[in-house]
């Protein structure tokens, strides 16, 4: 069978099923737009979830960065104060 434009959808999955194993930072409009922009997102501002992370995160720790919609925006990691 080939794949077709108008029935491509079907096979594809979310880019967020990538990064599940890693800890999610939730990423608001102004860093979504900061991060599109190859910018630095505060680690305040963005502290890490999931089951996978105990205590502050560490100098390079990478992260999966989430819209609130659930959308993969970034693979980020920690570099001193920000992400």
């Amino acid at each position: 069978d080939r794949l077709r434009e108008d029935d491509l959808a079907k096979h594809l999955q979310p880019a967020s099923m990538a990064v599940e194993g890693l800890p999610k930072v939730i990423v608001d409009e102004d860093a979504c737009v900061r991060l599109k922009h190859g910018l630095e997102i505060n680690v305040d501002a963005q502290a890490p979830t999931g089951d996978s992370l105990e205590g502050p995160p560490d100098e390079g720790l990478e992260a999966a960065a989430i819209s609130p919609e659930g959308d993969l925006k970034a693979i980020v990691y920690r570099k001193r104060d920000a992400w």
